[in-house]
Parts: structure tokens; sequence; C-alpha cells
């Protein structure tokens, strides 16, 4: 597909008259450096490894989005990305949304735009809700799936505010245990007391069975697996990126386990899974493996663990929980706004204009 290009004049000053918004389905020349400026988001979601690995799992379709100004100064870019909407369901609800395919897509993003210039964020933030109104895809709807967004700034687009903890594991390793809740350093001790040890999966042979573990816990906790095809993954992510599975086990049985993804400095946890017997003997597995994933990330120079998000406001005991859990690993608390889901009508708004 050719490169779309599309001038808009936004509400707020940029460097010159107006801002104009390249899209392409391939990588622009120098993306890596691109996003390399991005600060304080695991740069993996911004990647072209990310995109490669979306397309072949899920068969989405990328867009590598530029902002200039007219005088050719740069102020963002952003990996978005256009699905069918049943990609990111399953069961009943993929099948809920047959009668919708060709008529609707779902556009999705798993990191903020990377901004270029602070001053400029709101013309931006303008700039790139214009361009999901009217060109996210040649269909009659749109639904927005949302994902984080630019902070402290205007948008017409839906937002709400969400958080996650990141955990700073540089430093020396008694330090780093200090830094623990008196909780997570109790339950942590007490797995260990009890024989239970942790390991990293070293090769893709481990897969199959860590899957039909995943499998067998998620079932067992009424959810679905987060990543249904681990091996392909494995395949794409690993040689460009970090992609880690940690599993605790007890007398050689598996009873918890844990996945971890990022690049550079950052990584962030993905797909936990406890077995029945971790539950109900709570046998504090996820707290080993996650004091242990901090200590190996420490080993490779990795700097920063985003504990994957937690609800701000908590509106269930289980949200509450999850964010009891989460805050006890001595993690800085961050809130960020994100995009809440919404269907748009860019053909309708097209003509309008």
């Amino acid at each position: 597909m050719a490169a779309e290009v599309m001038e808009v004049k936004p509400q707020t000053s940029v460097p010159s008259s107006a801002a104009t918004v390249l899209v392409d389905t391939v990588s622009p020349s120098g993306w890596a450096e691109a996003i390399a400026v991005a600060g304080g988001w695991n740069p993996l979601f911004s990647s072209e490894v990310w995109a490669d690995y979306l397309m072949r799992w899920a068969g989405c379709r990328p867009r590598y989005v530029l902002v200039s100004a007219q005088d050719g100064t740069r102020l963002a870019a952003w990996l978005v990305f256009v699905a069918d909407l049943a990609v990111f369901r399953r069961g009943w609800k993929r099948l809920a949304c047959q009668p919708l395919q060709g008529l609707a897509r779902e556009v999705v993003w798993f990191a903020p735009p990377v901004l270029y210039h602070p001053s400029q964020a709101e013309a931006v933030s303008r700039v790139l809700a214009e361009w999901l109104q009217r060109a996210a895809a040649p269909v009659p709807f749109v639904r927005v799936a949302g994902g984080p967004w630019l902070s402290g700034v205007a948008t017409p687009l839906r937002i709400e505010t969400w958080a996650t903890y990141l955990v700073d594991c540089q430093g020396p390793e008694d330090e780093l245990w200090r830094r623990l809740k008196h909780s997570a350093r109790k339950s942590v001790r007490k797995a260990q007391e009890r024989g239970l040890t942790v390991r990293r999966l070293q090769s893709r042979d481990e897969i199959p069975s860590y899957c039909r573990f995943a499998a067998r816990a998620a079932r067992a906790s009424g959810r679905a697996l987060v990543e249904p095809d681990l091996p392909m993954a494995w395949d794409c992510l690993r040689p460009q990126a970090r992609l880690e599975f940690f599993v605790a086990e007890l007398g050689g049985e598996c009873v918890s386990g844990l996945g971890v993804r990022g690049q550079g400095a950052w990584i962030s946890e993905v797909g936990s899974y406890q077995s029945v017997r971790d539950r109900a003997e709570q046998l504090g597995a996820q707290d080993l493996i996650k004091w242990e994933v901090i200590r190996w990330a420490r080993s490779c120079g990795i700097r920063w663990f985003d504990l994957a998000g937690v609800n701000p406001e908590p509106a269930t005991a289980k949200q509450a929980g999850i964010r009891q859990f989460k805050e006890k690993w001595g993690g800085c608390y961050v809130e960020f706004p994100r995009v809440r889901c919404q269907w748009l009508a860019p053909r309708r708004m097209r003509a309008a204009s």
C-alpha cells in the first residue's frame, strides 16, 4: 500500500502553519532511531520487531505514523495497528464479531506517540486524533480499542486514567531487597523455605509443556490465555528483543509461571499463570518469581520492570487485590492517560468535511 499523506491544520501552533501526517504500512528509513528517543515506555511496543510479531500472529496491519511540521521538523512517531474485530477475542466474542467483518475494523496501539517537542504535545494529540477519525481504515466504522496517550493534553477522544508500577532493578541486590514491602519479603522467604525454586526456560523445546500448563491454569481461573501462540512469540521476538518465561516448581511440578518481554532497558510482565495448587496452598510462587525476575533483570543490566498496569480506582475486590499485590515490589507508582474503547465513523466524517 502506498504511503498516505494527510495535511491537518492543528488547533494550537506548531513550528509552522500545518502538520503533515505520513502513514505507511512499512517502516520508514530510520524508524528505530525515530523511536529511540522514547522515554518512560517500553520501546518494544513501538518497534518493527513488535509489528512483525503482530502481523504474523494475528494478521494485524501496522501503520507507521510520522508527524512533521511544514518546515520538516519531526514532531512525533507512532506505531498503530489495524485489525479485524475478532483478532483479540476468544470464544463466543469472536463469533459475535463475524457479522461485522468487512464493515468495521479495530485500531489498537500499545505505546503512546513518541514526542520530540513537549511543547507541541497538544498539537500532535489533535492531529493524531483527527487522523484516527478520518483515515484509520476504509470501512464504515472503526472501533478504537485504545492504548496509552500523551499526558496533559486535550483531545476529542475519550480518556481515562490508568496506572502502573515501575520497579527499578538496578543497584545493590540488598538495596533492592530492602525496597520490597515486608509482606513481599515474608512471602519470598516462605516460598523458599517450602522448597520452591524458580528457573528460566532456556529453549524453544520447553515451550509446548509451558503452554499446556498455562492453558490448564487459565481454564482453572476462568480466563483465556493472554498469548495463545507462545512458540510464534518465541520465534518472532527473541532474535531482536527480550522474551523470557519463568516457572516456579515444587518437587518437579510446575506451580506458577510468568512471562516478560521488552527491549533495551525495559521489560514488561505478561501472562501470569497460577496452578490450582499454588492458589489453594498459598505457596507464594508468584512472589518468588517476581523477586527472581528482578534479580535476573539486574544481572542483565535491565533497569525498568513494568508490572503491567493497575486500576488507580479499583472497582472490584479483584482489582484492589491486584493493586495490593503489585505495590509491594518497591516500584514507582505512575499514572498515565489511555484512550477508552469507542466507535468512530470515519467515512461519515470524511463526507461531512
